[in-house]
């Protein structure tokens, strides 16, 4: 009778341990479904905001006119960063500044994470840093000429405007070329495989 007990303990010891394992088999297998659904969700994510990103930008450069109070380089980079804020209707500097900022660091961001959730070749990854560097400078542009409009810093007003538009045109130029448009295709390719 003990035997049998003990026998029976035994069974139901590896039926257990089965199930277990089950449970476990099933958790990780639920678990890598839940982090493709993710990763999926986050590059689906950062494709709609590059071809946005790009759209915007090449929309704004062929578009936008400038008057004396915003001359075109700042109107755009407005509309860029700060679209939200201008829809709010607030005129303060240091909160636009701010959103500018906020805006600004989110963009860079999302192209930086654009090259850890997609596979490019390096000539494509060239081009993708080549947006950040330009963006980098145009919004560098940016910070001085609040300041200096501001009186906060010595400098000339033209010449940063001159200096942005020089940069604009830079980033029309990286937006059309066809590097550029091959990163969208194999964002979008990368897409439709999972």
């Amino acid at each position: 009778m003990v035997e049998k007990t003990a026998v029976l303990a035994n069974i139901s010891t590896v039926i257990g341990m089965i199930v277990s394992i089950l449970a476990i088999f099933l958790s990780v297998n639920q678990s890598r479904k839940q982090y493709r659904i993710s990763q999926y969700e986050k590059r689906k994510e950062l494709y709609d905001f590059f071809e946005s990103f790009i759209d915007d930008f090449l929309f704004y450069i062929d578009n936008v006119k400038g008057n004396e109070n915003s001359p075109k380089p700042l109107t755009i980079a407005l509309n860029i960063f700060a679209k939200d804020f201008l829809c709010k209707g607030i005129k303060n500097p240091d909160e636009m500044l701010l959103e500018l900022t906020k805006n600004y660091n989110s963009n860079l961001q999302s192209l930086r994470d654009i090259l850890i959730y997609f596979h490019f070749s390096a000539k494509l990854k060239t081009n993708n840093v080549e947006i950040q560097r330009l963006i980098k400078e145009y919004y560098s542009l940016i910070l001085e000429f609040y300041y200096v409009r501001n009186g906060d810093k010595d400098g000339n007003v033209d010449k940063i405007i001159v200096q942005m538009r020089d940069i604009l045109v830079k980033l029309r130029e990286v937006f059309l070329d066809k590097d550029t448009n091959r990163i969208l295709e194999k964002m979008k390719k990368e897409l439709e495989i999972i």
